[in-house]
């Protein structure tokens, strides 16, 4: 049976219980305890169904006499029903919530349907990618982090804590630089990034006395079974530094340049070829290649070019043939030419060619070497 029965029409007379009914179909719509209602007001509780034209009221019926007029028997059953149907739904959901959100405990979600949403952006929020991970679905924008799930300070070395900008030294100020005075080398041990801010420290790469700094500073800690290690690296100035050091006891070993603007010294290069200055005054320079060089003149049993090339050097040497040496190389075939080099003076030299046999269209390649200081 539905909520609602309305087919046909009724009669009633004031002070009977005898309903009457006018196409009705009462028998399979209605049944006890269901409440007949018109023009909104109730007309009697059914007492007894007792044909679908026939009805026997629980009450006689006080109020005025009415024929052929609209009616409505409600189903409070189904109404009854409805009600402990939704009522279930309800607990089932709340169940489920005292379980899950309620609880603090929600579904993994994803990127795009994150677990835990807001109401008016819901697909921004956090969602579970896998085993003891969680990730945000949007770029988090500080202040995100805070409480005991960030670290406390630079020195600060508990698992699984956030570090922000400045923690751990990356991208922050040297530990202990301003807050604690910090001064010295030798008592950075915490592994990380750090910037040393114009301030006096001792035992650095510069010198053992205090010396000021304004560089950065990488400090690289490993544990092992018998103790740590500890790298520093130093960038200061154009030039950068590294030492290491063990515990128990701690002991640091020199300072070592790695690299600094003079370590490789000058190179350069110009049409008439290449040239390394190296800071221990030695110099090396290499030409062009010397292309379509015809050996030809007839020398003894042998063939070379006409005319020396004349090679003037990318860099100076000085000294001249005291100090400075070259070379040939044949390019293509060597077995058909090979040459020598003569110093005519600091920056230039001339090349001959020579040949078992008068060949055309050879080519050479020199270099020379001497002190450019």
């Amino acid at each position: 049976m539905g909520l609602w029965y309305r087919t046909g029409t009724i009669s009633v007379t004031n002070g009977t219980a005898d309903l009457t009914g006018s196409g009705t179909a009462w028998v399979a719509n209605a049944a006890p305890g269901m409440m007949v209602v018109h023009d909104r007001e109730i007309i009697g509780e059914v007492q007894a169904v007792n044909s679908n034209t026939s009805i026997t009221l629980a009450s006689a019926y006080v109020g005025t006499t009415i024929s052929d007029a609209e009616y409505a028997i409600a189903n409070l059953g189904a109404v009854r029903d409805g009600l402990i149907e939704a009522v279930q739904e309800v607990v089932t959901v709340l169940g489920a919530a005292q379980d899950g959100a309620l609880a603090g405990r929600f579904d993994d979600g994803t990127l795009s349907e994150p677990g835990l949403a807001f109401a008016d952006d819901i697909d921004t929020g956090f969602y579970r990618p896998g085993a003891n991970r969680i990730a945000a679905t949007k770029v988090l924008e500080a202040p995100s982090f805070g409480g005991a799930g960030v670290q406390s300070s630079n020195g600060d070395l508990a698992v699984g804590r956030v570090m922000l900008t400045g923690a751990g030294g990356i991208l922050g100020a040297a530990p202990r630089q301003h807050d604690a005075g910090w001064s010295d080398f030798d008592d950075l041990v915490e592994g990380g990034i750090w910037t040393l801010g114009l301030t006096d420290l001792a035992n650095g790469p510069l010198g053992a006395a205090a010396t000021a700094y304004n560089g950065t500073c990488m400090v690289l800690r490993r544990t092992f079974s018998t103790g740590e290690s500890i790298t520093q690296i130093v960038s200061q100035g154009g030039e950068l530094y590294w030492r290491s050091g063990s515990f128990d006891p701690m002991s640091w070993r020199p300072w070592r340049l790695v690299y600094n603007s003079e370590n490789f010294g000058e190179f350069g290069s110009t049409p008439n070829g290449w040239y390394q200055r190296l800071p221990n005054g030695l110099q090396v320079c290499g030409s062009p290649d010397f292309d379509s060089v015809d050996v030809t003149t007839a020398t003894g049993s042998l063939y070379r070019n006409a005319t020396p090339i004349v090679w003037n050097l990318p860099a100076s040497f000085t000294g001249g043939n005291d100090t400075m040496s070259g070379g040939l190389t044949s390019l293509a075939n060597s077995q058909t030419h090979f040459g020598t080099i003569r110093v005519t003076g600091g920056s230039t030299a001339e090349i001959t060619v020579f040949a078992p046999a008068s060949v055309t269209g050879r080519s050479v390649r020199a270099h020379m070497v001497g002190l450019w200081e």
